[in-house]
């Protein structure tokens, strides 16, 4: 008998049969089919509701009424799972397509929002936040798509178009790989395929506002938002912002939030901090989880404290010494509590910060609790003794909970949020060795990606597209073998530059991140490593030539500083270094000890005289924080000039460099306002970042004084939460941090500064920079 043809020598043999009414998925697989056909053949299959009789062979995308006739069903494909079946003349690729349809109450735009939270109020006669307060944007207006849709026959055309050569590897053109072929067989196939895990989600900020490039690549990878898992709901982190962000709802009840500097924090981030052992609180989460399962069906819920946590310091909590105890036997007294009305819905809360560590005083957790360990620093998972770390905290979670009630998150944002980006964390074996790891343990993952802006593209696509590729291929199927996927990656995006692209990648895997280096914070490798990594770039596109294969090579080189701009750095840190050696050295000490902390003075910025106002400082250690306390002499406190924007008026200034971190700004007023910045790339991006500082003020006849409390997060507080905390170990004499000590004085509009270490044109000349320690 003849060989059945999809195409047949670039002739179309096959039509592609889709239901008279689609969903929405559906309709999307059957012009991927199409198109990826096309793109390699040159031929055009139809799309058609009803089989025809002037070709031979029925290709059926989704369920309709043909399927069903076949006997083929997507019940039971849960997940993005499909069914791909053939028969003499047809081919059936099937899945679960259901169009998502959001419940009501949820804002349609942000103009709505109040229009739903007003109906959401009425539904439950509280003040809670509505918890599809962003619903809005998750549906694309111009692709109308929701994210949450199922697509299970996409990943079946997918897996097709896959089986034929097509790959995928970066959107846009230029990442595609596309084989030439003169005809397709039609296979004989009867496959059932399911994920190796539930959860698939690369997060975008804001789907409504994704390209098409961007959108398309991740449905071609299988990425899903695990809906039927997680749910629908717009908390995905920090969930119990919902119950107590509202005005009201911290008017009404101020014993809700945590007493911290003797004030209850209603104010962080618009939301406060939470006294987790308030017992109207815990009344007040269970109610609304209860609200959340009844009226919108959420399989479930989330209860994690709001970012930046800190323990409160009132009399019902100020006797816990361990953290995670402490947030976690409120998680679990939650999810007890819901479990009784709702026994067959989860409560999740993240393992983050100081509460990373499973609780000591939980044995083991109620059936329905659920644990995403977050930001694990996935880069470092090639060092033996880091993966150690990692994996044995996993199992110490699995040993507390239920089957299957682990989720992980990472956020992918090593290289920064801006261009150029200074050195590539380029890590896929790590990607495939946690994967394959977690596979049968955990359900999945929630990964914030490296894009952004307002069209919410990458920033950069060729430096970043390889980790997300393995990163979305392993959350499919984990078994696979990452060299094959590597070498086949290689061979086909690079031809004949292969070897040298890998040869620069694996140079950059071995030397990111970097051990922490005083001289060299940020988890930066030497500069001349950075250049290094160039210069292989560069003998690599002159082996690609002006082929497509040198054209993507060009932009990862586009990404990333110029080869001239490197050398330069690298005499600028040869000096730095040597100066460094020579920096003075400040000493605190041990707040509890008995001898009080060394007293420094600071001094005119750029001649460095003694000013005739004078300004001194203290640095001491309480428990895990580094405390600075300012006198500054003020013979004019009648003219004292504090400002909204604290830097524009009187202030003083620390600039933090840890081993691990450059650099940070905290500047505080008279009158305890704070400003705060991340001196790194997120400032760049104007993305909002808290020292968690705790400020005490003091105003006396002729001075006045501030006492600044900065707690640390350890080196590795910036990978695990960015926006949050200095990241850094106490600073030693062996680890010593970097820094300079400031204060600015106003007065009739003119500014006189004075600092620490001076010399330089400002606070922030880190030439200038001394070393600070805490004495042993």
């Amino acid at each position: 008998a003849a060989t059945p043809w999809i195409v047949e020598d670039g002739r179309p043999q096959a039509e592609i049969v889709i239901a008279e009414q689609p969903p929405r998925m559906a309709k999307l697989a059957a012009s991927e089919l199409q198109l990826g056909v096309k793109k390699m053949t040159g031929a055009e299959l139809p799309i058609v509701t009803a089989p025809g009789g002037e070709l031979p062979v029925k290709i059926y995308v989704g369920r309709s009424r043909f399927t069903d006739e076949l006997g083929l069903s997507d019940v039971g494909l849960k997940h993005g799972a499909f069914r791909m079946v053939s028969g003499p003349d047809w081919l059936a690729l099937v899945g679960n397509d259901a169009n998502f349809e959001p419940v009501e109450p949820w804002p349609h735009s942000a103009g709505d929002a109040a229009r739903a939270q007003a109906e959401w109020d009425k539904i439950t006669g509280a003040t809670w936040q509505n918890p599809m307060f962003a619903m809005y944007k998750s549906y694309h207006n111009e692709f109308n798509l929701w994210r949450h849709d199922a697509a299970g026959s996409l990943n079946a055309v997918c897996d097709f178009l896959r089986g034929q050569g097509m790959r995928w590897y970066m959107p846009g053109e230029l990442g595609e790989v596309v084989p030439r072929k003169i005809s397709i067989a039609l296979p004989a196939v009867d496959r059932t395929v399911h994920p190796s895990f539930a959860l698939r989600t690369l997060k975008w900020s804001m789907y409504a506002a994704i390209n098409w490039d961007d959108l398309i690549w991740d449905l071609r990878q299988g990425i899903n938002t695990g809906i039927d898992l997680w749910g629908a709901s717009s908390l995905k982190s920090h969930g119990i912002r919902a119950v107590i962000s509202r005005p009201e709802m911290q008017e009404a009840h101020p014993e809700y939030y945590a007493l911290l500097g003797g004030v209850r924090d209603t104010s962080k981030k618009g939301s406060g901090t939470p006294c987790l052992r308030s017992e109207g609180l815990i009344e007040e989460t269970v109610a609304f989880q209860r609200a959340l399962f009844d009226h919108y069906n959420e399989p479930m819920g989330n209860v994690w404290p709001t970012d930046g946590f800190r323990q409160c310091q009132c009399d019902l909590c100020k006797d816990i010494d361990n953290v995670s105890d402490y947030v976690w036997g409120f998680v679990d007294r939650v999810a007890r509590e819901v479990a009784r009305t709702h026994p067959d819905r989860k409560i999740m809360c993240g393992a983050y910060t100081s509460y990373a560590a499973p609780p000591p005083g939980i044995d083991k957790f109620g059936s329905n609790v659920v644990v995403y360990i977050a930001n694990c620093g996935r880069p470092a998972f090639g060092n033996p003794e880091r993966w150690q770390q990692y994996w044995d905290r996993v199992i110490a979670w699995q040993a507390k909970l239920a089957p299957g009630n682990l989720l992980r998150g990472e956020n992918n944002l090593y290289t920064g949020r801006s261009l150029p980006v200074a050195f590539p964390a380029l890590h896929p074996r790590e990607f495939a060795r946690d994967l394959k790891a977690l596979q049968g343990i955990g359900q999945g993952e929630r990964n914030e990606s490296p894009r952004g802006g307002k069209q919410q593209t990458w920033y950069a696509p060729g430096v970043d597209h390889l980790n997300l590729y393995v990163n979305a291929r392993f959350l499919w199927d984990a078994s696979q073998d990452i060299d094959a996927v590597l070498d086949e990656y290689y061979k086909l995006f690079y031809g004949p530059a292969r070897y040298a692209v890998q040869a620069a990648f694996e140079y950059a895997d071995d030397n990111f991140p970097a051990p922490p280096d005083p001289k060299r914070p940020g988890w930066l490798p030497p500069v001349e490593v950075r250049a290094r990594f160039v210069e292989m770039l560069q003998a690599a596109r002159e082996q690609a030539g002006d082929t497509v294969y040198g054209r993507r090579i060009q932009l990862i080189m586009d990404e990333l500083p110029p080869l001239d701009t490197l050398r330069q750095l690298a005499h600028e840190d040869e000096h730095a270094a040597d100066q460094r050696e020579q920096a003075p050295l400040a000493v605190g000490r041990d707040l509890g000890g008995a001898t009080p902390p060394e007293t420094y003075r600071l001094r005119n910025l750029t001649t460095g005289d003694d000013p005739e106002i004078a300004t001194t400082f203290q640095v001491g250690w309480d428990r895990d924080a580094l405390v600075f306390d300012f006198r500054c002499e003020e013979p004019d406190m009648v003219n004292l000039y504090a400002t909204a924007n604290v830097w524009d008026g009187d202030c003083v200034a620390l600039l933090l460099e840890t081993p691990v971190y450059a650099y940070y700004q905290v500047e505080v007023g008279p009158e305890g306002a704070v400003f705060d910045a991340d001196r790194n790339q997120r400032l760049k991006q104007g993305v909002a970042w808290s020292a968690q500082a705790e400020v005490e003020t003091e105003r006396g006849p002729d001075f006045w004084r501030v006492r600044i409390r900065l707690p640390l997060a350890g080196e590795d507080g910036h990978t695990m939460d960015p926006s949050n905390n200095i990241a850094g170990d106490k600073p030693t004499a062996a680890k010593p941090w970097y820094f300079n000590a400031g204060r600015t004085r106003v007065r009739q509009g003119q500014k006189t500064n004075y600092v620490f270490s001076p010399g330089g044109k400002s606070f922030h000349d880190r030439d200038r920079f001394v070393r600070l320690a805490i004495e042993e």
